[in-house]
């Protein structure tokens, strides 16, 4: 990692400001990064103190402390500051002893819960379905619908939890997640598909929806991952990616009677759509449940609103779910129709190359050589040929990054027969 690389994550993860003004040579050193580590441990056990302070009387560094905590909760990530900065102004710090009931099913939802610190289970008639540990948030659920608690919550051990009450909860911060509802409304009314829903259909589906942010080139999925959601893109593009095997066959002689075959099986990486936003993508794995065939990749930051599968069969009948991988914007296309176009792409390549440098009458078998074995006329061609040569490395460069598999085998035969032959093609 370069010193700039290790600056630049020093100023994500620690809240110190003068981070920015110490030299690279300094932050590359191993005690340094340990001194900022215990600087960040520090500033994070400072936060139940900071709580005991009314907001009022905090100092603009305990301020800055309790945002930067919050900012990092998943929970919090995409809000604007004014609203975490809000929420802290609100929280109460609370202890929960361990095998305390910090919610009891049945009970009316009056605050929403932050693990601080220690770790919780929350249970459904007896069974646990879940741990919560440090950073995780409890009870917004009950509070976004006004219901009444659906599980217990013990704590498994000595907790420290920090906690929002209702009111505050829907003044901070729910007013802004019905804002998000309703321009998440207006982004599926936007799809064709989705276009003749009622908006209490579309709500449903927005109540079901899940936020995620995706880094650029970020592996959204893989080939043989287990195909659990569909994708709606919300900010920025995917890649959709699709594996192609290809067979090559090369056969020379090395005796009279001796021929040797080369089998060359190549499986490369070719793109065959982006989704942009208003789109969406993963639906066409889900009909039948098959493990991913294609590979996702973020184009640029993006923001996805993902909604689980088994959500997608318990709230739509099976006509809207067939409509909706029908009408999906990435079509697979046939393995014949994938190994035609990258030995087309493959081909184009080396044809258009080829074709120039034979219009000028350049010797390509040779061009690494000295000036002196071209011809005279064409030294001129100097710069172009300099160009040249960095273009095809590069393009040699590329179809190596996109091949995911290769095996040579070699086989001996004795004589290779035109029929025979033809077995290999």
């Amino acid at each position: 990692m370069s010193p700039l690389s290790q600056q630049s994550q020093l100023k994500q993860t620690n809240s110190i400001q003068q981070f920015e003004f110490i030299p690279d040579w300094l932050l590359s050193r191993p005690d340094f990064k340990e001194a900022c580590k215990a600087m960040e441990q520090a500033e994070k056990e400072r936060i139940p103190l900071i709580l005991d302070i009314h907001h009022l009387n905090r100092s603009e560094e305990d301020k800055k402390i309790l945002s930067d905590y919050l900012t990092n909760i998943k929970f919090f990530i995409g809000l604007p500051p004014a609203v975490i900065m809000e929420t802290g102004n609100r929280l109460i710090k609370e202890y929960f002893s361990q095998g305390e009931k910090m919610i009891i099913k049945g009970a009316e939802a009056d605050s929403m819960l932050i693990v601080y610190k220690g770790s919780a289970e929350v249970i459904i008639d007896g069974v646990r379905v879940a741990y919560k540990n440090e950073g995780d948030v409890i009870g917004e659920l009950s509070l976004d619908y006004r219901m009444l608690r659906s599980a217990d919550v013990i704590a498994i051990t000595n907790l420290i939890a920090f906690k929002l009450m209702r009111d505050d909860y829907e003044s901070a911060i729910l007013n802004i997640k019905r804002k998000e509802k309703q321009k998440t409304i207006e982004l599926l009314k936007i799809i064709p598909l989705f276009k003749v829903w009622s908006n209490m259909k579309l709500l449903l589906l927005t109540t079901l929806l899940n936020s995620r942010h995706f880094k650029k080139d970020a592996v959204i999925y893989e080939r043989h991952d287990p195909s659990t959601c569909l994708y709606f893109v919300q900010e920025g593009s995917v890649d959709i990616y699709a594996y192609v095997p290809i067979e090559h066959y090369n056969k020379w002689p090395t005796s009279v009677s001796q021929w040797l075959i080369r089998q060359v099986n190549r499986e490369y990486l070719i793109k065959i759509a982006t989704v942009t936003h208003h789109q969406y993508f993963g639906e066409y794995e889900l009909k039948d449940a098959k493990l991913r065939v294609m590979k996702a990749v973020a184009h640029s930051n993006t923001v996805c609103l993902i909604l689980n599968k088994d959500h997608l069969y318990e709230n739509f009948s099976s006509s809207e779910i067939s409509d909706i991988i029908q009408q999906g914007m990435v079509k697979m296309p046939s393995l014949q129709e994938l190994q035609d176009k990258m030995m087309k792409d493959l081909k184009s390549r080396t044809t258009s190359e080829n074709a120039l440098l034979d219009a000028l009458k350049v010797n390509f078998i040779n061009l690494e050589g000295r000036d002196s074995i071209l011809d005279p006329k064409i030294k001129r061609l100097n710069p172009w040929l300099t160009s040249f040569r960095k273009r095809r490395t590069e393009s040699v460069e590329f179809l190596k990054k996109n091949i995911v598999f290769e095996n040579t085998k070699n086989i001996k035969v004795k004589k290779v027969k035109k029929k025979s032959w033809e077995t290999f093609k």
